[in-house]
């Protein structure tokens, strides 16, 4: 890698969230310890790998846009990563929004990924992101994650 790329994770924070709460259902067995435990061995990752990442908490909304914006301003980042929590739980999905809009507006430069794969071959390890899209269809949230080739 030739230049540091600064990559920002934002999400909730995982001590936040009532994982006993349907709308998080679809991640059983899950705690905030486990979740946090797999946000740092992820930014863990991507340091190693030569990327400057950094992990971006966020709250249900009382202060989100004001930390997320903060964070934005303190360096250029040439990637942000939004994470599951914002981007899958229904109701959510106004701050999902407002998160957008932060980003947009503080990072234009920015590339948006909805989450990583470190894939490891031959020539070491390589990260593979995958693009954020997302299609407002009959009121919901619908997303398609498509392969981001360099």
């Amino acid at each position: 890698m030739t230049s540091k790329k600064f990559v920002l994770s934002v999400g909730l924070q995982p001590q936040l969230i009532d994982f006993a709460d349907p709308a998080y259902a679809a991640y059983p067995g899950m705690t905030a310890e486990k979740v946090q435990g797999g946000l740092d061995k992820d930014i863990a990752a991507l340091n190693a790998m030569g990327y400057d990442a950094k992990l971006c908490p966020a709250d249900f909304g009382e202060t989100a846009e004001a930390v997320i914006r903060a964070t934005l301003q303190q360096k250029r980042y040439d990637c942000v990563v939004i994470g599951a929590g914002l981007r899958t739980i229904d109701k959510n999905f106004l701050l999902f929004e407002k998160v957008l809009n932060v980003v947009h507006e503080h990072a234009p430069q920015a590339h948006l990924f909805q989450h990583w794969t470190i894939r490891h071959g031959r020539g070491g390890a390589a990260l593979v992101p995958y693009c954020l899209t997302t299609v407002l269809q009959n009121g919901r949230d619908k997303q398609r994650a498509k392969d981001v080739k360099s």
